[in-house]
């Protein structure tokens, strides 16, 4: 596991400039679903609202506290998507976290924060 990190680490220290018209109009269409103003208004859509619902319980996987206790639901990327940017249309990189927890994680990676 720790060899995966280190490569992720570097893979993902690299900025990756170049983007395709369609990577552009994929992850467009990605903002728009997971945001509809900014980021401030985290899973506004109702199908980001709905996939939240359906991808998390009634607790933050990392403080363990209510969803509704801490302000409710966010989605958040376990590897940042400015490292990562190749991860950030993929689901499988999304978590459900509360807003307290994704504020205070920022850029770190999920693995890192979890063990902060």
């Amino acid at each position: 596991l720790e060899d995966l990190f280190k490569l992720a680490n570097e893979v993902g220290n690299k900025r990756y400039h170049k983007l395709t018209h369609q990577d552009f109009e994929d992850y467009r269409k990605f903002d728009h679903w997971r945001y509809v103003n900014g980021d401030r208004e985290c899973g506004t859509t109702q199908e980001s609202k709905d996939w939240a619902k359906e991808n998390s319980d009634g607790n933050c996987p990392v403080c363990d506290n209510r969803f509704a206790d801490v302000g409710g639901r966010t989605i958040d990327h376990k590897l940042p998507r400015a490292q990562y940017p190749w991860l950030s249309l993929d689901f499988r990189n999304l978590w459900v976290i509360c807003r307290s927890c994704n504020r205070e994680k920022g850029e770190m990676h999920w693995y890192e924060y979890e063990h902060y």
